[in-house]
This record gives C-alpha cells, structure tokens and sequence, in this order.
C-alpha cells in the first residue's frame, strides 16, 4: 500500500504542476514530503549517477535485484524514482484534459483548485518556531511577490500575440502538415531557445511552494505552447518530442541549481524562509480566484484540422471580479467546497517513510 500511496502522491504532485496558479511545492508541503523531495534532489551529483547505473548494469546482468532495492532505499531515491513516475502520468494523461477544462469549464476548474488550496496556508505557518519575529516580514514580500507576477499576467494580450502569428500563416498559407514520425519544422530554433529558458524559470513550481510554474509558463507565453506539445504526442510528431525534451533538459538544470538554493536558505534562515513560503501561498489566492472577467475577442486559432478564424473566443482575463447571484456562481461555489473537502481528506494522508 506505501508503494500505491507515494504513486498517488506524485500523481497529485503531477497535477498540480500543469494547473496554472498551483505550486507542486505547495502539495509537497502540505503533504509532509517538501523537504525530503528537496533532500533527494540536492543529493543528485555525478558520483551518484555513476553509482547508480552501476548497480543498474548489475541488476540487467548479474540479477542483483536485492543490492539494486537496498541502494535506493539507502539513498530514499525509491520514493524519488515513485514520485516521478506518479507525475510523469499525471501530466501525460491529463495534460488534454486540463486544457480543455481550462476553456470550457474555466470557473469551476479554478474554483476547484482555489479549494485546494485554501487550507493549505496553515501548513509551512506551523513549522514557524518564532512567530514573533521581524521575519514575518517575510511574508508580506512572499504575498506582493506571487500577486506581482499574476497581476503581471494578461492571457488576453498572449492569445492576441499568438493569433496574429497565426493570422500571418493563415494568410501565406503557411500551415504545418503534420506527418507521424517525420521533422515538420513546427518550431524555430529560437522557440526551441525560449522554451528551454522558460523551463528552468518554470521548475521553481516544484522547489519553492505558492509559485506557480504553469503560470510563469503563461507570463513567458509558453504554457499553451508546452501543454498542447503533450496532449500531440500522440501524433508521433518529432517536432513534439524535440520540444519536450528540451523542455525537461531545461527543467532538470534549473531544479538542480533552484533546490539547492532553498535547501540552504531553510537550513540558515529557517523561520524567514518559511514565512516567505507562507507569503507565496497566500499570494497564490489571488491567481486562483475562479471570478474573472470574461473577453470575447475574434481571433486566429490552432485547431486539430488547421488554422481556424473563431470571431467569436471567449477568453478569462486576469482581472478579478466580485461574484454575482448568477446558478453558475452556485457551481462555482460548490466547486470550491468541493476542493476544500478534497483537500481536507488528502491532508490526513502521509507519504510513507
């Protein structure tokens, strides 16, 4: 059963690293495994690696499957190897999902996930030893911090950039042939530049809780680029796979050098860090709040047959609104209590030791 529970635990870690808003450092916290995720990431060197695929090689042709578990339950990289396969799944089963929640059941999606979250502050608040502390300023940079960069985050103007791309395509009739297994020059080489960068910046979702890395892919105009990557595997596209390669090579340097960061910080400056931790998370109520304006703009689009007009796109800003005495505002709210009671049951789970 622990082997099933840590499965869980990095499917839900997975999930929360492709909803725009979610921190997967925040689940980590709030599940009792940041620090040892931190652990595990911090202790990944070149003498690491190289021991580990020695025991591999001898596992594959000596069948030392003992000596092989006993390494990596000595190292706790057991719990690594299941978090990631757990998250790996999440995101490439759900990466389509999610993105067709996000534009037909917008509100109830972010309603859901605000419930999530909303219980959640109280977690790295108790590990605070000094409450009284002039640290607690901490918090307050935490909170201006994740505000700033949602505030900073208009999707509207990102669709319009991107549909005047699209536009100038549609009109040379510049549109990509998609054929399986086959380079289709869907991205530029400095596409493929941006995204890299982009990852490094992004993989602060799984180190530092209340930051969003989908919403930093959003700010960088990238998230739609990555998520809809994902959800075209399926067509055997190399372009698709080049992409996301590069993506997670982005993602692998950036988390090695952003943990070991945080895991200093924690270690020297304990109670500010995890004032500024709480700050980010309490900030993130901002990006997540389910009642946003609504724009309807005309539009150039990518579809699955092509390059499409759509003169009538609904698009959720980041502009914040009151709700209304609407029965979709009931849904929302009920979407919401939803979230908290998910969360409510999640969080008397533990991952195992």
């Amino acid at each position: 059963m622990k082997h099933i529970k840590d499965l869980f635990f990095g499917y839900l870690f997975g999930i929360a690293n492709i909803i725009p808003g979610v921190s997967g450092g925040t689940f980590a916290l709030i599940f009792g495994f940041y620090e040892r995720l931190l652990n595990i990431i911090n202790s990944l060197n070149s003498e690491l690696i190289k021991e580990s695929f020695e025991k591999l090689k001898a596992l594959l042709l000596q069948r030392e499957w003992n000596e092989f578990s006993d390494f990596l339950d000595k190292k706790d990289l057991w719990f690594g190897v299941k978090l990631g396969v757990g998250a790996i799944f999440a995101i490439g089963s759900l990466s389509a999902l999610m993105k067709y929640l996000l534009q037909v059941q917008f509100s109830i999606t972010y309603a859901f996930f605000f419930g999530l979250i909303f219980t959640s502050v109280i977690v790295p608040f108790k590990k605070i030893k000094n409450k009284k502390s002039l640290t607690s300023i901490a918090f307050l940079v935490g909170v201006a911090l994740t505000i700033g960069v949602s505030a900073s985050v208009n999707p509207i103007d990102k669709i319009a950039q991107k549909s005047v791309i699209y536009k100038t395509k549609f009109e040379s009739q510049d549109l990509i042939q998609e054929k399986s297994l086959a380079f289709v020059g869907k991205y530029s080489t400095e596409e493929y530049l941006i995204v890299f960068v982009a990852a490094m910046l992004a993989v602060s979702a799984m180190v530092l809780p209340g930051v969003s890395g989908s919403l930093v892919l959003i700010m960088l105009g990238q998230y739609f680029t990555v998520i809809t990557a994902i959800a075209n595997l399926k067509s055997m596209v190399l372009d698709e796979f080049v992409l996301l390669s590069i993506f997670a090579t982005g993602m692998l340097i950036g988390m090695l050098l952003i943990s070991r960061a945080v895991a200093w910080a924690l270690e020297s400056f304990h109670d500010t860090t995890m004032y500024l931790l709480t700050g980010l998370i309490t900030g993130s109520f901002y990006a997540l709040w389910p009642f946003k304006e609504k724009v309807v703009l005309a539009i150039y689009e990518k579809t699955s047959t092509g390059i499409k007009f759509n003169p009538n796109k609904e698009i959720y800003s980041n502009v914040n609104l009151w709700p209304d005495a609407s029965f979709e505002s009931l849904w929302v709210v009920l979407a919401m209590g939803a979230g908290i009671a998910t969360m409510h049951y999640l969080g008397k789970l533990e991952p195992s030791a």
